[in-house]
């Protein structure tokens, strides 16, 4: 870094970043008293910190950024306002607590001006734990604060690890998320006991109702479903494949009721741009309007729609574009479908050559990836027709 403390204001989007060094009023009593020199150290530390609080009061008063991004190696909640001071001293507390004359307003006021509702965005990130997430920090509403600690140090706090990345969009709007999701379902960690109303759906998969993006940027961030309540479809429901099924003991999608002509169900999952081709997954992605959505991580009861060959004389379901309700893909129905039959499609003759399926008799198996038959990507995913064009 250029300093100890320190800022840098970028005109071209809007934003201000600002550094500080404030671990005299953070962590003083755990590390001068272990140098040769406690005294001077402490000394040293104020300085840089004290320095520090007038830089960001300096900012405060002559910064005209839309965007702040400002930082310290702590979190919100190690700041006054947070802390309970009544409350017993514990060997970690921070040492403003012991030393309240010593104390600058600005300190005492951190939290206050991190929150202020008159700035359009203010987005604070500290670490000294070890995790990556936003519910073990003090609340700075109606700006944002982040605990970025995960994925590095000397051990771990929480199941949480990861980055967090921000991307400052055209029209200055900035925009921030955590990777840590979507990296525990690429290296299958991720887990979770679905509830009864989700049927069978798989325990290593996210469930989302909509396409999401981690980076923010085509569609809204996906929420972890194992710390926000979520809903399953009302429409279908996925269930395991009967022991007579072409596909058995793998899964299907199947009417939670009857279903009529028209309904449409939304093909849920990860959305890429259509030339991001290493990015996105062979099976479960679906092309149109030059972006991609891909069901092998996060997804909705859709990706367990099965092409029809083998299973029915005719699919029952056709595979549409964007529209209105659904920003990239979707599940129509094109004939009624009763209560408890299963859903299916047909993905074309690029699906059934890829996976086999057009030269295999009734009662073979095709190729799938985890029990699913999903197109494929040629090479980018399976496109898939808008409603105009039938």
């Amino acid at each position: 870094m250029p300093n100890h403390s320190w800022y840098r204001h970028h005109a071209e989007m809007d934003l201000e970043v600002i550094a500080l060094d404030l671990n005299y009023y953070q962590w003083a009593n755990q590390t001068c008293p272990h140098t040769n020199c406690p005294d001077a150290c402490r000394e040293h530390l104020k300085k840089k910190s004290d320095e520090a609080l007038q830089l960001f009061e300096e900012r405060i008063a002559q910064s005209k950024a839309a965007n702040w991004l400002v930082f310290s190696h702590y979190p919100t909640d190690y700041f006054p306002s947070a802390w309970n001071e009544s409350a017993p001293l514990q060997w970690w507390s921070p040492p403003w607590l012991w030393h309240h004359e010593d104390r600058p307003a600005m300190l005492t006021n951190f939290l206050s001006e991190l929150s202020n509702a008159s700035r359009p965005s203010i987005v604070y990130f500290g670490g000294h734990r070890h995790n990556v997430d936003q519910s073990s920090t003090y609340s700075i509403s109606p700006h944002t604060s982040w605990l970025s600690g995960g994925g590095a140090g000397w051990s771990v706090d929480g199941q949480e690890q990861g980055f967090v990345v921000g991307e400052v969009m055209e029209d200055a709007a900035l925009r921030r998320f955590s990777t840590a999701l979507g990296q525990e379902l690429r290296e299958g960690r991720f887990w979770l006991a679905y509830d009864q109303a989700f049927g069978a759906f798989p325990r290593t998969r996210a469930y989302v109702p909509k396409p999401v993006d981690v980076t923010g940027q085509l569609a809204a961030p996906p929420r972890d479903p194992r710390k926000e309540v979520v809903q399953p479809s009302s429409w279908v429901i996925v269930a395991h494949c009967s022991p007579t099924h072409l596909l058995r003991d793998q899964l299907c999608c199947l009417a939670r009721e009857d279903l009529s002509e028209g309904v449409k169900i939304c093909y849920a999952g990860e959305v890429y741009k259509a030339g991001d081709h290493e990015k996105y997954s062979e099976k479960y992605s679906l092309e149109s309007g030059g972006l991609v959505v891909d069901g092998a991580f996060f997804c909705n009861e859709a990706a367990f729609v099965n092409h029809f060959y083998g299973i029915a004389e005719e699919p029952n379901c056709a595979i549409r574009g964007a529209s209105e309700d659904n920003p990239v893909a979707e599940i129509c129905v094109t004939k009624p479908i009763g209560r408890g039959e299963e859903l299916l499609v047909d993905y074309g003759m690029e699906h059934c050559l890829r996976n086999e399926a057009s030269v295999l008799p009734p009662g073979a198996r095709a190729r799938q990836r985890g029990g699913v038959v999903t197109p494929p990507r040629s090479p980018a995913a399976h496109e898939v027709p808008t409603p105009d064009s039938g």
